[in-house]
C-alpha cells in the first residue's frame, strides 16, 4: 500500500506575482507533481473550519506549552495550486543564473551533540528511556536570495518520494525536502507513517535491512504511533519496507485510520518517537529541551503544512535549511537507542547533511 495520491487536478491559468511570492511566501508539495503555493504577507488565524488552507507552522517544542491552546495557523493573501512544469517555468522567469554561490561551511557542533548523546545513554541505562533524538548543527555563510530560487529549481528537477516545503520573508526562511508525512487527511481517512532507520548509499557498502539496532529503532516508532492512536480506528497497516531515496535508505511503515479531528491527531502524534523521546514523558521532554541546540532548533522536526475543511496535509520538517541574511543552518538528528555507537551516529548525521547539500545544489 502506498499513500493515496491527491486527486488529479485540472490547473486553470492563474495570475501570480512570482517575485512577490519569492519575497514572502510558503510552499507545500502534496503529491509527485502537485504544489500548493501560499502568497504572503501572512496574518495569524485561529482554528476555524470555515477557512480552507490555513498554513500550520509551529516550532518543535510548542507542544509543551499547555497554556497556549491556539494552533500556529497563518492565513495567506492568495493560495494557488500549480503542477511541477508550471511552477518550474515561473521560476525560469526570475533568474537565469545557474550555480548557487559557494557556501563557506564551519565544522558541525560535535560537543553539543555528544552532551545530548551521553544524556540519552544514561537515561536508557536507567530504563527511563528507550530512544531519543539528539541533533547537531552546521552553519555556513554565503547564502543569498538567488540561492533560494536555485534550490527550488534543483528540487523541482528531481522525482522522488520526498516533498518540497518552505516558508520565508524578505530577511529569513527555510526550505526542505522531506520523506516523512505526519498527516494526510480527507473526509474519510487519515494516514500517517513511521519513518526511522537510516543507511547512507555508499558504493563500498550495502544496507543491512536486518540490522538489529535499526530494526529496533524503527519498531519503537511503530509502537509509539499505535499507542498514541490506540483510541482511533485503524483501517490498515503496511509491512515495514525500505524506502530508497537518492542518497539514503530508510525503513517505512504506513498506517490508515478512520478520519476524526485532525487537530487531535496532531496533538497525539507530535513528536513521534522518530523525532522525540520514547516513552513519552513531559518531565523528560522538559529536561531534554534545555540543551542549547534543542532550544535553538526552531521548527526542525515539527509539523509543517496546511489545514483545510476537507483536506489537510502535514509534513515533518526535516532535511531542511534555515537562513537569515547570508548565514545558512543545517540541523540533523539521529535515533539513539541502547545499541547506538557514537561514531556510527555521527557518520549518519554527516550523511543526512550531505544528502541535503547535494539535493539542494550546495557545495559540501
Amino acid at each position: 500500500m502506498q499513500f493515496a495520491p491527491a486527486k488529479s487536478l485540472v490547473y486553470e491559468p492563474v495570475q501570480i506575482d512570482i517575485k512577490s511570492f519569492l519575497n514572502t511566501g510558503a510552499i507545500v508539495q502534496t503529491s509527485a507533481d502537485s504544489f500548493k503555493l501560499f502568497c504572503g504577507p501572512f496574518s495569524l488565524a485561529e482554528s476555524d473550519s470555515k477557512y480552507e488552507n490555513l498554513l500550520y507552522k509551529p516550532n518543535f517544542w510548542d507542544f509543551l506549552d499547555t497554556t497556549n491552546t491556539k494552533l500556529n495557523l497563518f492565513r495567506a493573501v492568495q493560495v494557488i495550486d500549480l503542477n511541477r512544469t508550471d511552477f518550474f517555468e515561473l521560476l525560469l522567469t526570475v533568474t537565469d543564473i545557474q550555480q548557487i554561490p559557494q557556501i563557506k561551511w564551519q565544522s558541525a557542533d560535535s560537543d553539543s551533540f555528544q552532551n545530548q548523546f551521553l544524556w540519552l545513554q544514561q537515561k536508557i541505562k536507567k530504563n527511563e528511556l528507550a530512544k531519543g533524538l539528539p541533533i547537531t548543527l552546521q552553519t555556513g555563510c554565503g547564502f543569498s536570495a538567488i540561492s533560494k530560487i536555485l534550490i527550488l529549481k534543483n528540487i523541482l528537477e528531481k522525482k522522488s518520494e520526498q516533498y518540497l516545503y518552505g516558508f520565508w520573508d524578505f530577511e529569513s526562511g527555510s526550505i526542505g525536502f522531506t520523506p516523512e508525512i505526519l498527516i494526510q487527511a480527507n473526509e474519510n481517512q487519515t494516514q500517517t507513517m513511521a519513518l526511522a532507520g537510516t543507511w547512507s548509499k555508499k558504493s563500498d557498502s550495502k544496507p543491512n535491512f536486518q540490522d538489529k539496532k535499526i530494526k529496533n529503532e524503527h519498531q519503537i516508532v511503530v509502537d509509539d504511533i499505535l499507542n498514541q492512536l490506540q483510541n482511533e480506528q485503524l483501517l490498515s497497516q503496511t509491512e515495514t519496507k525500505a524506502l530508497e531515496l537518492e542518497y539514503l535508505f530508510h525503513l517505512r511503515t504506513q498506517f490508515v485510520f478512520k478520519n476524526s479531528n485532525t487537530e487531535n491527531f496532531i496533538h497525539k502524534l507530535h513528536p513521534t518517537a522518530a523525532l522525540g523521546l520514547y516513552p513519552r514523558s513531559n518531565e523528560m521532554f522538559s529536561e531534554f529541551q534545555k540543551f542549547n541546540l534543542q532550544i535553538q532548533r526552531k521548527n526542525f522536526g515539527a509539523p509543517f503544512g496546511f489545514l483545510g475543511q476537507k483536506q489537510s496535509f502535514l509534513l515533518v520538517a526535516i532535511r531542511n535549511i534555515f537562513w537569515s541574511y547570508d548565514e545558512v543552518l543545517i540541523y540533523s538528528g539521529c535515533g539513539v537507542t541502547g545499541d547506538s555507537d557514537f561514531e556510527t551516529e555521527w557518520q549518519e548525521l554527516e550523511a543526512k547533511r550531505n544528502s541535503v547539500k547535494k539535493t539542494f545544489g550546495l557545495n559540501l
